[in-house]
This record gives structure tokens, sequence and C-alpha cells, in this order.
């Protein structure tokens, strides 16, 4: 379940934020302030911070701003409380980087349902723009992979198709019959062997050298990725 770190200063809302998220299967480290919070998210980054967005050492939304530009992407998400409507239907919070900003509330329902809406949105904008294992990166959206901090080229939509299916597939064989229909959309082989072949020797060369290596044929199944 998701870890989540609560950065509230209010010591009865901060406790009662963790008893409702912690009732519902979260995973909950506490904080009172900017100093507490940061200090934590060194430790161990959380998967979504909820945040007070005033705090005895500064504001929430000032806090997110700089964490977007020190945080590689995507970064945590962060939701933002306030005790204040203007605040929440203002954009400041929004420029800032949060993903979320509500009115504080008692109703526990409410807050369940947004945080697993923010939750279910990250979920589907990962699958839709990338695939990782450890080390690696596709990204779909702009066509490109990342093996150790090494970058592709831009490859082409066969070219990621054939990527996600590997990754997909890891660590078993993506098979040839696979390949022929999601790459060349037939399972017939006539003809289509040598291009396959072609097609991944072509691909082998646009890739970081260490992660073409780890593309292995497997004879009499297709190929597998080793990392």
């Amino acid at each position: 379940m998701s870890d989540l770190l609560i950065v509230e200063d209010n010591s009865g809302y901060r406790a009662w934020l963790q008893s409702v998220f912690e009732d519902a299967g979260y995973q909950c480290r506490p904080c009172a302030s900017i100093h507490h919070a940061a200090s934590e998210l060194s430790r161990r980054l959380p998967e979504v911070v909820i945040l007070d967005e005033y705090l005895p050492d500064g504001r929430g939304s000032d806090w997110v701003a700089t964490l977007r530009k020190s945080l590689p992407p995507p970064g945590p998400l962060v939701m933002i409380l306030t005790g204040f409507k203007k605040v929440a239907n203002e954009d400041g919070w929004f420029r800032s980087g949060a993903d979320h900003c509500c009115v504080k509330t008692d109703r526990r329902e409410r807050l369940l349902a947004t945080l697993g809406g923010l939750l279910r949105r990250r979920h589907w904008e990962t699958q839709r723009t990338r695939r990782m294992l450890p080390g690696l990166i596709l990204n779909i959206e702009n066509r490109t992979v990342m093996f150790n901090g090494s970058s592709s080229v831009i490859l082409s939509q066969r070219e990621i198709a054939f990527l996600q299916g590997l990754i997909d597939a890891s660590p078993q064989p993506f098979s040839r019959d696979s390949l022929r229909k999601l790459i060349f959309a037939t399972s017939h082989a006539e003809q289509l062997d040598l291009a396959i072949n072609e097609f991944v020797r072509r691909l082998r060369r646009k890739l970081p050298e260490a992660l073409s290596s780890s593309i292995e044929a497997v004879h009499g199944h297709g190929y597998r990725l080793s990392l």
C-alpha cells in the first residue's frame, strides 16, 4: 500500500488524518513542519505528500515548488489541504506543481476518495507513458528508452512496441509469434523471420550498448530481456 507523508502542524488534525489513512491500509509518516518533512523525504521518497498550506516554517505550496525543481519527475503526488476556500479556488497551488488542493474536511470518505482518484490517475499516466524495470525506463510518449543513465535515440512506434512487449513479458521470452502479430499484424511465418531478425538488429544499434546486449534470442521461442 502507498507510503504517505502527512505534513500538518495541528497535532489533533494530524493524528486524525493518520488514523483515517492507516485504517484504509496506507503507511503514514506524520510531520509537524516543512523541516521535519524534508528530513523524512530525504530518508525515503513517499508516494504521496498530504501537505498543509500554512505551516510554522513556510507555505506548503512554496515547498512544493522547491521539490519539483530538485526531484526528478514525476516525484511524489502532492495533495494540499487548507482551511481557506479562497486558497483552494486560486491557481497558486497548481502553479507550484501540486496535484490537488482542497479545503480541510472531517469527512473521511471524501479524503479517501480524493486520494484514491489521484493514485488511479498516476497509475493510468504511468501505464500510458512508461514501462520500467530496474535501471530501465521506457518512455512511450517520447519514444525513447533510458538504461542506467544512457538514453537511446528516438525510436519508431514498432520499436517501442517491441520493447514494451519485452518488458511486459520479462522474465519470460516474448515469442516470435507475438512479435509477428505486434509488429507485422500477422502470425504467418513465411518470409517474416528474416525481416524480424533485421528489425531486431537495427533496433540494437539504436539502444545503449548495455541494454542492446541484454536482449537475448531464445532459440525456438523468441526474445527475452535479461537485466
